[in-house]
């Protein structure tokens, strides 16, 4: 305590000394605080500026996005507009195409400045428009934004995809012949079996043979019906021929653009069914799968739910099995490159609620105990042999040969085949309209007119289309 007491009491200028330091150590963290004080203010501007020039490069994107919708939006209406009798689909959604490219290169690079100031700046972004892929339509949108007195910027990019619309209204499915035809042919027919329902052409040939059982006309040319001597037709069911008939336009056309639409679809992982339990899928939106397989009649339940929705596969593979479709809605299955059912697909459903579009070139055979209840649509030969079951629902197919064989069985349908050769033999028994190019039925079979149990489907006005974006990402 003496010491203490001795110091303070000193004269001999301690105090003084003591007194400088205490005054330069509370100057030094005096400007130590004004320092990190400054510097956090700079830290904080710098970070406001940052998401400053962020958010003017994410509004240049939303600028350029609605430049583009509006050039997509006009271009289809353009494109609407000019539609005549002999626009076809194709050529419509190309040159919809074209011309948007041919736009959207005339932005390929651009500045937004419609911003609000900021402390007397004003803001731009910096846009370019790349063309990223052809099939499908998908260009690549890159913004930068900036304020020109400052030297940070950012940049953000998006994928933006333009699919395919739809021009001319939806009736693929709508088929519809005047009478009561059982055959209309192109060239050529033999029948000697059983039929119901009026055999028809326009300046084919006509051969009948013994076993033939008619009840219906014969709107062919009489010089070009051949017969036996001693065959007992009555002369009167013999007409002229058909005074007009299509083969060229009775076929829908067949929807290949919607094949090119898979990248754009729900990606679902494959199905393998083999041994052990069946299996389900759910479809909440329009998807793609590669590959379908089942194998020891194990059973794939597809839950379509109340909408109409679209399935591509590439490969849809039913070596023994079946496929069930639930719910109240529409599959529209479109096959890419195989298809092979050997069971049963959508047996207890509306057969108006199912389609199979098959796209590959290798034909088509359904043998054993198969049945489909819906329409098949394809561009190759098709076979049903030795079939129990058969399908229920329409046949259209644009290749050469089409054939029931062996109590094969097709029942309340159109069967369009107009550059095909049809054959109806060895007890095969279908019901309906067969269009041909050709056509043999023999062997006990028969074909029998009857209303379509396959309803035409309500014309499905164009749908403007909708750009389809990928999340937005920020660019080193």
């Amino acid at each position: 305590m003496k010491f203490f007491k001795s110091f303070f009491n000193n004269d001999s200028g301690y105090a003084l000394i003591y007194t400088f330091m205490v005054l330069i150590l509370v100057t030094v963290l005096g400007v130590g605080l004004l320092t990190i004080s400054a510097n956090s203010m700079k830290i904080t501007d710098k970070e406001r500026q940052d998401q400053s020039v962020f958010y003017i490069a994410e509004g240049g994107l939303t600028y350029i996005k609605y430049e583009i919708n509006d050039v997509v939006q006009n271009t289809y209406n353009e494109v609407l507009a000019s539609i005549n009798p002999k626009s076809t689909e194709e050529q419509l959604v190309m040159n919809y195409f074209n011309i948007i490219k041919s736009r959207l290169n005339t932005i390929n690079k651009t500045t937004y400045s419609r911003f609000e100031k900021q402390n007397n700046q004003s803001p731009e972004a910096l846009i370019t428009v790349e063309q990223y892929s052809d099939n499908p339509l998908i260009y690549k949108l890159t913004s930068t934004g900036y304020l020109p007195k400052l030297t940070s910027s950012r940049t953000v990019s998006q994928l933006l995809t333009i699919p395919t619309p739809t021009f001319l209204k939806d009736s693929s499915e709508d088929i519809s012949i005047d009478g009561k035809h059982a055959v209309i042919f192109k060239r050529s027919a033999t029948i000697s079996s059983s039929i119901t329902g009026d055999i028809s052409t326009l300046s084919g040939n006509l051969k009948l043979d013994w076993g033939l059982s008619l009840d219906g006309n014969i709107n062919v040319n009489p010089n070009k019906v051949t017969q036996p001597s001693n065959f007992n037709l009555d002369k009167n069911k013999i007409k002229q021929s058909l005074g007009y008939f299509d083969f060229n336009q009775i076929a829908p056309p067949f929807p290949t653009d919607i094949f090119s639409n898979s990248s754009v679809y729900t990606q679902l992982k494959n199905i393998h069914l083999k041994g052990g339990t069946d299996s389900s899928l759910k479809l909440d939106s329009n998807s793609y799968i590669k590959n379908i397989t089942i194998e020891s009649n194990r059973v794939l339940d597809i839950y379509v739910g109340d909408t109409e929705k679209n399935l591509i596969v590439d490969n849809l593979n039913v070596i023994q099995g079946s496929i069930n479709l639930i719910g109240s809605g529409k599959l529209n299955l479109y096959v890419k490159d195989s298809l092979a059912i050997k069971g049963y697909y959508s047996q207890n459903r509306d057969p108006n609620l199912s389609n199979i579009y098959y796209n590959g070139n290798s034909p088509l055979s359904f043998i054993g105990e198969t049945l489909i209840g819906g329409s098949l649509f394809a561009k190759t030969s098709i076979k049903f042999e030795n079939i129990g079951g058969g399908i229920r629902g329409n046949i259209v197919t644009t290749g050469p040969e089409v054939t029931f064989n062996g109590g094969a069985t097709a029942n309340a349908q159109y069967i369009i085949a107009p550059n095909a050769h049809v054959q109806v033999i060895r007890g095969a028994h279908v019901k309906g309209t067969v269009v041909a190019d050709s056509a043999t039925v023999s062997g006990g079979s028969s074909i029998t007119y009857g209303e379509s149990i396959i309803q035409n489907q309500p014309s499905v006005e164009p749908q403007t289309p909708t750009i389809i974006e990928q999340p937005m990402l920020e660019v080193d």
